[in-house]
């Protein structure tokens, strides 16, 4: 093997197979903060794709995200460039049409520099490629496949010739799916086109060298009614051959890994409904099933590190159905003790851990699907390294926002002494100082000016912006001892005028005092929630699902308050900031549309709000099948007229068995059919509703055209 090749696999090792951390020396071991706290990157929205990797050859790791067109429209990849000491730039925000499933690295054009492979679905799909350039520019480059519907996304040397393949999960439908590889020419070409299998929904894959021959073989969580955990043992040359199942099932994110410690490498797999998977293998090519630490619930990607650095590989887990993070420590016996710091509730799709901050010690983090990206940072972090300001705007992580109520100690309204919030005093506040000489007291009003000094008696120009009233008062008693022997003074904010909150859209306007729309003066440590409830509340149209919170460094995110004021989600009410913009959108129930049509009772367009509407909604909406339906064989169509994607779902399946893998994600314009009868050639089909997906497709003639049709 040359240098080259052993090269692209190290760098595999490191961004692509997010393993097991683990350190003889306990020194070195990975120990996360005892109370797990979770930070935020400025970021906002559905994130599902996650990376790590130095894109512009700095030695530092940069942090790479993909999000949904659900949050940011259309949908973009996100690079945060780091600088290896904690801090992160503004975010380079490249444009995606579509939905971002996930991230994959690797230079494929030989360049030097590391590109993004990342699969993508709705406005656009397939798998897409931004080319790295100097100075931190992208461009497009050649697309190994447009359109179906792609879930993970690897880049390895497969073939071993030395250039960077692509591996993807295709989960199209049963009969066009499967695991595709394409094999790179060096050039950023795709010109072979090979892979495992053919057929089966597979949502994600994971590439080691699971025989030990030195030669990188694949495994793919297959999904749905056939769906299974399975392994194919690679030749070096792109061929491979399969072993037996390992099991049957439905699965989402793979992760390679050492676990057990043994030098051979394992597969941890996230699973819809039955908890987490552990394989072992042997270090032929063959596995054996461990002990889960869990096995109810659905978990999307599950990673390991050494938490507690007891020199024993830890789980760590993110839930798909909005059970938040769950972690176990590794016990002898292999035995898994719970950990419960982490978020109860939340979504989180891809994870990784590694040292951001390169103080030798890795942090975790994960897409969250609403919440952006957060960190977990690891023991003698950034949060604990001295030197760096904890209130820093530049900070790598940002924890004035995007934290809970009992989560924010600072921001620029309040800091918090001896466990209570205090103002913090800043120009154009009206002060009122007291002077008190026995038990009389001469009160004087004082405006702290633009440069937020004040003059007070003996005392001038006085810098105070920033202060509490408790630490001005006992820093103007220092400054006073030197004229009179024993001052007394008290200090009170008598008017508040130099933090401000915006609000704007569905906010109720009541005529009998200030309420609506407009800016607001902040006196304090407030949430959203209460401040909203100061300025009228929500009017009966606002959509608390999608909150939109804007700060006045043009950092964005966006929050569900329904969560709090329903279920008592305390993470969407997040601690209001100066400057900070918050928008109250409306229900829009023209934006997002659905039509269902074939056999059921009332077929017709059927509108839904937030991100997406389920098939089982849809059809309930539609009054259900008539009794002429062939359930077994409904399709959602989706995409343009030339090219339309059509999505099998066995709907008598998700009705009488609860299979909930049927019951797909619709987006807005798609098309759900219920046959009358089979639908066996999905390219008849097709021709045979071609009326209808041109009237669907050509919004102005349907809406011409609907009534009459």
């Amino acid at each position: 093997m040359n240098k080259k090749v052993i090269c692209l696999i190290f760098i595999l090792l490191i961004f692509h197979l997010p393993g097991c951390i683990h350190s003889k020396s306990r020194q070195n071991n990975t120990v996360f903060q005892p109370r797990f706290n979770a930070y935020g990157l400025p970021s906002s929205g559905h994130y599902r794709g996650l990376a790590a990797a130095d894109l512009d050859n700095d030695g530092n790791p940069d942090i790479i995200g993909g999000a949904s067109s659900a949050a940011l429209n259309p949908g973009v990849i996100a690079i945060w460039y780091g600088n290896g000491t904690g801090h992160m730039s503004r975010p380079l925000f490249l444009p995606i049409k579509g939905e971002v499933r996930s991230i994959a690295i690797g230079d494929v054009n030989e360049d030097g520099l590391n590109d993004i492979i990342f699969s993508v679905r709705r406005e656009s799909s397939g798998i897409k490629v931004w080319l790295n350039q100097p100075d931190r520019k992208w461009i497009k480059g050649i697309s190994p496949v447009e359109g179906n519907n792609y879930e993970g996304v690897l880049a390895a040397d497969i073939n071993r010739d030395g250039h960077i393949d692509i591996i993807a999960a295709n989960a199209t439908t049963d009969s066009q799916a499967g695991i595709q590889v394409w094999q790179g020419d060096g050039r950023g070409n795709w010109p072979v086109e090979s892979g495992p299998v053919g057929r089966g929904i597979f949502m994600d894959i994971a590439c080691a060298d699971f025989n030990n021959d030195g030669i990188l073989d694949i495994a793919g969580s297959g999904w749905g009614t056939y769906g299974s955990l399975r392994v194919w043992l690679g030749t070096g040359m792109g061929g491979w051959s399969a072993i037996p199942h390992l099991k049957s099932g439905s699965y989402y994110a793979l992760t390679a890994a050492d676990i057990n410690n043994d030098g051979h490498m394992d597969i941890l797999a996230g699973t819809y409904k039955a908890g987490i998977r552990i394989f072992h293998g042997n270090g032929k090519g063959g596995f054996q099933m461990g002990q889960s630490p869990v096995n109810t619930g659905s978990f999307w990607k599950v990673v390991c590190a050494d938490l507690d650095g007891d020199g024993r590989q830890d789980i760590i887990a993110g839930s798909s159905d909005s059970s938040g993070m769950r972690a176990w420590l590794g016990k002898e016996e292999v035995l898994w003790e719970p950990v419960y710091s982490f978020p109860d509730s939340g979504i989180y799709y891809a994870m990784f851990i590694a040292d951001i901050n390169k103080d030798g010690h890795n942090d975790l983090a994960a897409a969250s699907f609403g919440e952006g990206i957060k960190f977990w940072p690891g023991m003698g972090g950034f949060i604990n390294k001295p030197g760096i300001d904890p209130g820093d705007k530049n900070e790598f992580i940002d924890n004035q926002n995007k934290a809970s109520l009992g989560e924010v100690e600072e921001n620029d309204v309040f800091t918090s002494i001896s466990g209570f919030p205090e103002y913090k005093i800043g120009p154009g506040d009206i002060l009122e100082i007291t002077m008190w000489k026995h038990s009389v007291g001469t009160k004087e009003e004082i405006l702290v000016r633009p440069d937020g000094k004040i003059s007070f008696g003996f005392v001038e120009d006085l810098k105070v912006s920033g202060l509490t009233a408790i630490q001005l008062d006992e820093l103007l008693t220092e400054h006073l001892k030197i004229y009179i022997k024993h001052p007394q003074i008290d200090v009170i904010i008598k008017t508040y005028q130099s933090k401000f909150v915006t609000f704007a859209g569905e906010i109720y306007t009541n005529v009998t005092f200030r309420s609506g729309p407009g800016r607001y003066e902040l006196k304090g440590k407030v949430t959203l929630l209460e401040m909203l409830s100061k300025v009228g509340g929500p009017t009966q149209n606002a959509n608390l699902r999608d909150v939109r919170v804007r700060n006045k460094n043009g950092q964005a995110f966006s929050v569900n308050l329904y969560k709090t004021i329903n279920f008592g989600d305390t993470s969407q009410d997040v601690i209001i900031n100066d400057g900070d913009l918050i928008v109250i959108p409306a229900v829009t129930k023209q934006a997002n549309r659905v039509y269902v049509f074939g056999e059921v009772i009332k077929p017709g367009v059927y509108t839904f709000s937030g991100s997406e509407m389920f098939l089982f909604d849809a059809i309930s909406q539609a009054g259900g099948v008539s009794i002429f339906a062939t359930p077994e064989s409904t399709k959602v169509v989706r995409g343009d007229i030339t090219s339309p994607e059509v999505i099998s779902a066995d709907l008598k399946a998700l009705m009488e068995k609860g299979d909930r893998t049927q019951n797909v994600a619709l987006a807005s314009g798609d098309l759900v059919y219920v046959p009358r009868s089979f639908v066996g050639n999905v390219n008849v089909f097709v021709k045979q509703i071609s009326p209808l997906i041109n009237l669907i497709f050509t919004p102005a003639r349907f809406r011409d055209e609907y009534y009459d049709w």
